[in-house]
């Protein structure tokens, strides 16, 4: 795994993962000085220190196909997805606290979370599940359109944005209501 320098756009260092390693998802925690990176192949994911760019433990999860990540700073809690659950992971401890199993069509994948309700937004083909991070409950799905990539989150607007490579658009959700209020054109297979 490459670390990039945001000053100079350069590689500055190269961190090992183990042998046959698919990183797949990422996330960055500003608050513990932690990087979060799936590992599909191997089911993990790597805790990585910020500061010295090493490996520090692996998480083993509760899901097959691990793709997702998604993280909640203020309440030091991880979100994977993977193929028909979302696994929630205390920062704190480094370990898994459940495993939901709400149902899948084919997969999550994407994850956007709200850190000011602490709801994860997960995406999977044809809806967006919603999770209570403090709880680790199902809330809601949210029928969108097909083909859902990625998912991302403004708290202050209240609303999750939806990419969706089938249909080649972007559907906006009205995260106070969970309902699509919106669907938007983007152009072709828009992953995230």
């Amino acid at each position: 795994m490459s670390v990039i320098k945001t000053q100079t756009n350069a590689v500055a260092d190269t961190i090992p993962l183990l042998a046959n390693a698919w990183p797949n998802g990422i996330a960055a925690d500003p608050v513990t000085d932690r990087i979060y990176v799936v590992d599909s192949n191997r089911r993990i994911v790597y805790v990585i220190g910020a500061d010295t760019n090493e490996v520090l433990t692996t998480i083993d999860l509760g899901v097959n196909n691990p793709r997702g990540l998604g993280l909640d700073a203020s309440n030091n809690e991880i979100f994977v997805a993977g193929a028909g659950g979302i696994t929630f992971i205390d920062g704190s401890t480094n370990s898994v606290i459940t495993t939901l199993f709400p149902g899948s069509d084919g997969g999550y994948e994407g994850i956007g979370v709200d850190e000011t309700t602490h709801h994860a937004y997960v995406s999977d083909v044809g809806y967006v599940t919603v999770v209570d991070g403090t709880t680790q409950q199902f809330l809601a799905n949210i029928q969108v359109d097909h083909g859902q990539a990625d998912v991302a989150v403004n708290p202050v607007t209240d609303e999750a944005f939806v990419a969706n490579t089938d249909t080649d658009d972007v559907s906006v959700v009205d995260t106070a209501t969970n309902a699509v209020v919106a669907t938007v054109p983007v152009g072709d297979f828009p992953e995230g």
